[in-house]
């Protein structure tokens, strides 16, 4: 599949879209609210990386979750170009794209540096590509969010039945 002149990418908690026109300036929506200060500061970051590294010849200018889509529409919505581009995370998509849990919040899974050596030696990147590809969407990782640590409870968890009825937060393959 050749991409249009507005190729997708969503990546690990970011997206963006990428053209090889001259001297852009794309919108850069994020699916996670502004008031959460990690996501501001790096999404932000990244904004001012990506124009000093091209020496402002691509800019993004970033809106806060829902400004133009609702968060969990960001991959559809990039990928049919109705934004330009989508900060987000790869398990928002597990439910269209299964193996998506892969790229974030792998339970007990491996630290930064393996993963990032899987992405980037061991066709980790790769892969992440021909899934979004049908997509018409190309990831950039951004971040690492890469592994949960099951859970924090207030009861001793002995068994899989201490689980029944207690409710928790996680993402990525832990929540499959």
């Amino acid at each position: 599949m050749k991409l249009s002149l507005k190729s997708t990418i969503i990546g690990t908690g970011a997206s963006l879209l990428a053209s090889t026109a001259m001297a852009q300036n794309l919108t850069l929506q994020s699916a996670f609210p502004f008031s959460l200060e990690v996501i501001d500061t790096s999404i932000h970051r990244f904004v001012e990386d990506v124009s000093t590294a091209t020496n402002g010849e691509l800019t993004f200018t970033p809106y806060d979750a829902g400004s133009f889509s609702p968060p969990f529409e960001i991959l559809e919505n990039v990928g049919n170009g109705s934004l330009d581009a989508g900060w987000s995370a790869a398990s928002y998509w597990a439910g269209q794209i299964p193996a998506a849990a892969l790229f974030q919040s792998i339970p007990f899974g491996p630290d930064v540096p393996k993963y990032l050596s899987w992405l980037y030696g061991g066709g980790g990147l790769e892969l992440w590509e021909a899934l979004y590809a049908p997509h018409n969407v190309v990831p950039i990782p951004c971040g690492s969010m890469i592994s949960e640590a099951g859970g924090w409870f207030t009861e001793e968890i002995t068994s899989v039945e201490d689980l029944n009825g207690m409710s928790m937060r996680i993402s990525g393959l832990g929540e499959r």
